[in-house]
């Protein structure tokens, strides 16, 4: 199970585009988080959201298949990405 501390420091490190946390996170973390607001964004939707590229291409690196998981609501990263 996956630590608040853990889900509140991989969010923040997704906002702000800090790629070290990003290749520090254990695998198992980056492949099972999801934002905890309404709309359930992995990691790597949660980078394309917030435009922070370097977190988005180290995900993509490391979990390529999350590039086909969906939000909630039916979005993938690629959708996420094309709001930016």
């Amino acid at each position: 199970m996956m630590t608040s501390s853990i889900q509140n420091d991989l969010a923040t490190a997704l906002k702000s585009g800090d790629v070290e946390y990003v290749r520090r996170v254990e695998l198992d973390v980056l492949q099972k988080w999801r934002s905890s607001d309404e709309f359930g964004n992995s990691a790597l939707g949660q980078a394309a959201l917030h435009g922070t590229l370097s977190c988005y291409e180290e995900i993509l690196k490391r979990c390529p298949s999350l590039f086909y998981e969906t939000s909630t609501k039916g979005h993938t990263a690629l959708h996420q990405a094309s709001y930016n």
